[in-house]
C-alpha cells in the first residue's frame, strides 16, 4: 500500500517543498525517539516518502552535491555498514547507543568512499575494454 500510494502522489503530480533542514531534523529525531520508543520507527517510511518527493525539483537537497555523492556510493554503503556497525557493537560493547550507531554510519560512508575510490572505479575502468571486446 505504501508504493502504491506514493506512485499515486507521484503520478498526480503532487508538490511538495519543504525547508532542506526539515526532513533531515525530523528523521534525526525520530531516530533519537525510535531508541527510546522503538514504535515511533514507523515514521521513517512517510519522512522518506516526503523528503523524496521534495526533492523533484531540479534545485532541492537531494540534487545537491552531497547527495549525488551519497548516491554514487549507495551499494557500496549499503555493503559496508552492517559489518562495521557489528564490529563496533562487538568491540566497544556499546548496546543500541544511538551516538555510537551514528558515528559507525559516518565511518561506513569513509568506508564506502574509500572502497569506491581505490577499488570500484579501478575495477570498472578495468572491466570496460573486456565488456566493448566481448560485445556482438
Amino acid at each position: 500500500m505504501g508504493l502504491g500510494g506514493g506512485y499515486l502522489l507521484y503520478r498526480s503530480g503532487f508538490d511538495l517543498r519543504v525547508n532542506v533542514l526539515l526532513p533531515v531534523a525530523f528523521i534525526g529525531v525520530v531516530m533519537l525517539a525510535a531508541a527510546a520508543f522503538p514504535a515511533t520507527g514507523f515514521l521513517l517510511p512517510f519522512v522518506a516518502c516526503a523528503f523524496i518527493l521534495s526533492g523533484r525539483h531540479s534545485r532541492t537537497f537531494l540534487s545537491s552535491a552531497p547527495c549525488q555523492m551519497l548516491g554514487k556510493l549507495s551499494y557500496t554503503l549499503y555493503l559496508v555498514h552492517i559489518p562495521i556497525l557489528q564490529l563496533m557493537e562487538r568491540v566497544a560493547d556499546v548496546g543500541q547507543d544511538p551516538v555510537i550507531k551514528l558515528v559507525g554510519v559516518a565511518v561506513s560512508v569513509v568506508a564506502a568512499y574509500g572502497l569506491t575510490i581505490f577499488v570500484e572505479r579501478p575495477c570498472m575502468r578495468g572491466l570496460r575494454p573486456t565488456i566493448a571486446a566481448t560485445a556482438p
